[in-house]
């Protein structure tokens, strides 16, 4: 999740499916999922670029469905690496990542600044700053890494991790 109010100002106090224009400049406007009980005490306003919980939507798509994003904003989704970069490309923006298991306990991790690349630079992590959470950091070790998918391998592994780790 992204710190929403940083791009969209006070909303209604509801979680749901709002418009978005992460440019002022630009003419570009597109929906986003918006959460707010999922903030463990940073805040509210998030935009929810990912979300799963049942298994409905596969996740094991191509370089051109990440990039565009797929499911739907209601349910499992990932909401696009283009809209994603859009968003965080013109200032500093926190990421959250909630974290629940069947037995629902939850773990959150927190990050202070969190930017990633676009197209051209295969949406490379450039900034994930600092750390806090109950999660345990296992992002942080990403930056500096490009998007991977099973038709487009760009980590730096011998192995092809977006195949080697299908996660469905």
């Amino acid at each position: 999740m992204i710190n929403l109010e940083q791009n969209m100002g006070r909303l209604p106090e509801d979680t749901g499916v709002y418009f978005m224009k992460p440019d002022p400049t630009k003419n570009v406007t597109f929906e986003v999922s918006r959460d707010w009980t999922n903030n463990h005490g940073f805040g509210d306003n998030w935009i929810v670029f990912q979300r799963r919980f049942n298994g409905s939507v596969n996740f094991y798509r191509n370089w051109t469905e990440y990039k565009q994003g797929f499911g739907n904003l209601h349910g499992e989704h990932w909401l696009g690496l283009d809209k994603l970069h859009a968003i965080v490309k013109t200032r500093q923006h926190e990421l959250l990542i909630v974290l629940e298991d069947f037995d629902g306990v939850i773990a959150y991790a927190h990050y202070e600044d969190f930017k990633i690349g676009d197209e051209s630079e295969k949406y490379v992590i450039k900034s994930v700053g600092r750390y806090t959470g109950t999660a345990g950091d296992s992002f942080s070790a990403h930056k500096d890494e490009e998007f991977s998918t099973y038709d487009q391998d760009h980590d730096k592994h011998a192995a092809h991790c977006a195949q080697s780790f299908v996660v469905i």
